[in-house]
């Protein structure tokens, strides 16, 4: 087991996991991917890539089970050193680490592979049948994405249509980011839940005492300016789909620098979804999820500032946030076996109401 140092910005645990106190991520990608493990210890854990010899090898960054500041970065490969993950978690990480693509780690990647290791069965039934219709839903408005950009592709750019590279990361970042024939795209959704999250906790916080009031105030301030800031990303993504010429342009010129463009909505509200569905889902309560909340809402990386031109600062002071409690209480919880069976059968419910 590893052992939780008590000071220290930068200690060495045993084997080559890493405890990083004041941990404050520069860009998205160093913050990492969240990911819907069902592992009590891995809640709010995140994925990313590092570079390794010949490649890179999947990382994961956990946040301080013990209610103090910092996480750990460990290797996935050595996640048995901190606890032992759940048949669904170790699928899915494994199935991520061991993409060919793994450098380029994204949160539509974390949520198909999701969908897969779910409809599987290995999240329960109820998480298979809605992980499964997921899968379908996302097909097919891929598949409408992608005759859209076929189209245009062999009208504005000659013998790119037949790219299937191009259709697949363009088609499924539109498909994402832009509702199919009327319905309803998965990142406007988002971004209206953390709305109405906004909206919703100040006056439920009103009617609290204690550290839950405190809990839901921190959320719903930090939900404002995640709702507004995402709002503002996507309608400059979908704004480039008035002119198709240019953006087809743009992306057989620098596909990198599109995608990240029309994918930073995306990574803005990375983790939220876990918050959103907390709150709806209330289990055990509306107490006990704010305080959940709190613990594992997302920091920004400093990289948000340049997406926002936000002065230089913004996003280390909206880091320090008071989560330490409410995560400090909820590990001295998840530490308990028998609180640890009943969280797992939680979070499985919560994977088929997210799905």
């Amino acid at each position: 087991m590893l052992a939780l140092p008590a000071r220290g910005l930068l200690l060495q645990a045993p084997r080559s996991a890493v405890f990083i106190e004041a941990y404050h991520p520069r860009t998205f990608r160093e913050r990492g991917v969240a990911a819907p493990f069902t592992t009590p210890l891995l809640a709010g854990a995140r994925l990313r890539a590092a570079p390794s010899r010949g490649g890179h090898t999947l990382e994961a960054i956990i946040p301080n089970p013990s209610g103090g500041r910092g996480v750990y970065i460990l290797p996935w490969s050595e996640r048995g050193d901190l606890c032992r993950p759940t048949v669904h978690d170790t699928r899915l990480g494994d199935a991520l680490a061991g993409r060919d693509d793994l450098s380029s780690l994204c949160p539509a990647m974390v949520r198909q592979a999701g969908w897969v290791v779910a409809a599987e069965g290995h999240a329960g039934g109820a998480a298979a049948a809605a992980a499964q219709v997921a899968l379908n839903d996302a097909a097919a408005g891929f598949a409408i994405a992608s005759r859209r950009l076929e189209s245009a592709l062999a009208r504005h750019a000659a013998g790119a249509a037949s790219e299937p590279a191009a259709r697949e990361r363009l088609g499924g970042l539109l498909a994402t980011i832009h509702a199919p024939e009327g319905a309803p795209a998965r990142l406007p959704q988002l971004i209206d839940a953390v709305g109405a999250l906004a909206a919703a906790l100040p006056d439920w916080a009103a009617a609290q005492s204690g550290p839950e009031s405190a809990a839901a105030q921190v959320v719903g301030t930090a939900a404002v300016p995640a709702h507004g800031s995402a709002l503002h990303l996507l309608r400059a993504a979908v704004g480039r789909l008035d002119d198709p010429a240019a953006l087809l342009r743009d992306w057989l010129a620098d596909p990198t620098a599109v995608e990240q463009a029309l994918s930073r909505a995306e990574w803005l509200l990375d983790g939220w979804h876990r918050l959103v569905l907390l709150w709806q889902a209330a289990l055990p309560g509306p107490a006990a999820a704010v305080l959940e909340m709190a613990a594992l809402l997302p920091v920004w990386p400093d990289e948000a500032e340049t997406w926002l031109a936000l002065p230089a600062g913004v996003a280390a002071r909206m880091a320090r946030r008071p989560g330490a409690l409410a995560r400090s209480r909820l590990g001295r919880q998840w530490s308990d076996p028998a609180i640890a069976v009943e969280q797992i059968a939680r979070n499985e419910r919560l994977r088929a109401l997210g799905l």
